[in-house]
C-alpha cells in the first residue's frame, strides 16, 4: 500500500520507519531541553500562570513540528 504525502509516494513501511525516527528525535530533543532548562530557569506569567523559559524555548514545539514536516518531505 502506498501513501502520497506532499507529492511523494511512500510505502506504509517507509512512513512507519520515518515516524519512529521522528519520535526518537523528538524524545531526544525534549530530553536535551529538559537538561538545559531547570525550574529555576522559568518565570511565571502572572496573568495566565504559564511558565516561560527565559531561553526562548517557548516555540520549541513549533520548531520540532516544522523539522518533522521537512524530514518527512524528504
Amino acid at each position: 500500500m502506498l501513501i502520497r504525502l506532499n507529492g511523494v509516494e511512500y510505502s506504509v513501511y517507509n512512513v512507519t520507519d520515518k515516524y519512529e525516527q521522528l519520535r526518537a528525535m523528538q524524545q531526544a530533543a525534549y530530553a536535551q531541553m529538559d537538561e538545559r532548562v531547570s525550574t529555576s530557569d522559568l518565570s511565571t506569567d502572572d496573568s495566565s500562570g504559564t511558565q516561560h523559559s527565559k531561553f526562548g524555548d517557548d516555540d520549541a514545539q513549533a520548531k520540532l513540528d516544522r523539522a518533522a514536516e521537512e524530514f518527512v518531505a524528504g
